[in-house]
């Protein structure tokens, strides 16, 4: 299957883009999705525990299921006032 992922902030930094396309196992979750991203961005893989997940717009966990065609987005930490 096919994910839309997009990154914000200091992780479109580190991946250089701010979208990417991933193929992944039917059933994937965003965990998987996320340790794919870290296996080629190895810079990623620190900033686990701070980053949040959205799926189609929705926060969700790092166990949600992912489907054909969704979009994934990993939202770092933002601060500023």
């Amino acid at each position: 299957m096919r994910v839309q992922v997009r990154f914000f902030a200091s992780l479109r930094e580190i991946v250089g883009s701010s979208a990417d396309t991933l193929r992944l196992a039917e059933g994937s979750t965003v965990e998987q999705a996320w340790l794919t991203l870290a296996a080629a961005h190895p810079a990623l893989a620190p900033r686990r525990e701070h980053v949040a997940a959205a799926l189609d717009r929705r926060y969700v966990p790092f166990d949600a299921i992912l489907t054909d065609g969704c979009e994934l987005v990993f939202i770092p930490p933002v601060s500023g006032g």
